[in-house]
């Protein structure tokens, strides 16, 4: 018998294709079975290991925060229960949310100049119009950009307060238990989604693999998303380690194989109960 594993995710956030296709091709070594969040919710898993993928809202959510509280409280279930979760719940990166992004800014590192509150706008650069983001948002959701004139009498709360970065392109980091597998990168800034290939140099791997260290996660996936300055620098933008979109289906075949034989070794090395 095929080890059991549940492949959480959501099926109406719209990228549900690439779970989809990613069961199916874990269903050589696994008995995989996929589940909504609502369905784990209602119905406790029988099997013994989780793997956690795209489980963000789609856009029929309008309450996102009740959303990430379910999620998060269905994590600490399971692992009351010793359920194994792939990838594990101890990330420093957005799956304890996103106050990490100003603490890296305070530490010196190469991040999005951030704060949390209009009364420390002196901590940053000055801009013509600034970018709020909500803690708890998803891709854009919530975010909206405020005029210089306007941002100092915004009295938020769980939001971060970045100045408007006028970049060349976004780069994004692929990692499987801390090999850097492929980066995709945006030929149109104004298009987020549309990713091409990207020839990352050594220094962008060794910018990419010092968040990957500081993050400290012991295995799984994560993405390290930053963008390209007008000066050639790069600032993080995030450590996305809790259900990093892979753009699998939009991969060229050998690295699209590459990277699922990558998660596939993952599991099968990193899951006690896969591996019996």
């Amino acid at each position: 018998m095929k080890p059991g594993l549940l492949l959480l995710t959501d099926l109406e956030n719209g990228e549900e294709e690439e779970d989809l296709f990613l069961a199916e091709q874990l269903r050589d070594c696994f008995d995989v079975r996929v589940s909504s969040v609502h369905e784990a919710m209602l119905r406790p898993p029988a099997e013994t290991s989780v793997l956690i993928r795209n489980t963000w809202p789609g856009e029929s959510v309008t309450d996102v925060a009740s959303y990430s509280y379910e999620t998060s409280a269905l994590r600490a279930s399971w692992r009351e229960r010793g359920v194994a979760m792939y990838n594990p719940w101890v990330g420093r990166g957005d799956m304890s949310g996103k106050e990490y992004i100003p603490a890296l800014y305070q530490a010196g590192y190469p991040v999005i100049p951030t704060v949390t509150s209009a009364e420390n706008l002196t901590l940053l650069p000055r801009a013509e119009r600034y970018i709020m983001k909500p803690f708890e948002g998803f891709s854009s959701r919530g975010v909206r950009a405020v005029s210089a004139e306007d941002i100092r009498g915004e009295r938020p709360e769980g939001t971060l307060i970045q100045p408007y970065v006028d970049f060349i392109y976004e780069a994004s980091f692929y990692f499987v238990d801390d090999a850097f597998q492929y980066a995709l990168f945006t030929p149109d800034p104004r298009e987020r989604w549309e990713l091409a290939p990207y020839e990352a140099t050594r220094e962008d791997l060794a910018f990419a693999e010092r968040f990957v260290r500081w993050n400290g996660l012991p295995f799984g996936i994560q993405r390290i998303d930053a963008c390209r300055t007008k000066d050639g620098s790069l600032l993080l933008m995030e450590v996305e380690d809790d259900s990093p979109y892979l753009s699998l289906l939009e991969l060229p075949d050998a690295l699209r194989r590459q990277m699922v034989e990558a998660i596939r070794t993952s599991l099968k090395r990193n899951l006690p109960p896969l591996a019996r």
